[in-house]
């Protein structure tokens, strides 16, 4: 599990690093469901200028990008704890077996 922990960790400084301004469609891949209606939402914008910006169309507010790092965060954080949860539970059914 470290080192999915260790390669998620990884992409995201790389992600980070190459998106400070700018977005590209990478960026848009590693968001979750609704997170670009969402940033459109709280920040009082259109979803199509939101997923222009995110997706690197057109260069905009940076706190855009910035929400969809945070998104991609959290996101990433879920996904560590489901992974812990799931693999916790196989070695409980194993030693069940």
């Amino acid at each position: 599990m470290k080192q999915n922990k260790t390669i998620s960790n990884k992409a995201n400084k790389n992600i980070e690093k190459d998106l400070k301004q700018a977005g590209s469609p990478k960026l848009r891949k590693r968001l979750p469901r609704a997170a670009i209606q969402e940033i459109a939402d709280e920040l009082g914008i259109s979803w199509t200028w939101a997923f222009k910006v995110i997706t690197g169309k057109f260069k905009g507010d940076p706190q855009i990008i910035s929400m969809a790092l945070e998104y991609i965060k959290i996101e990433d954080e879920k996904r560590e704890r489901l992974s812990e949860l799931i693999e916790r539970n196989n070695k409980v059914l194993q030693e069940i077996e």
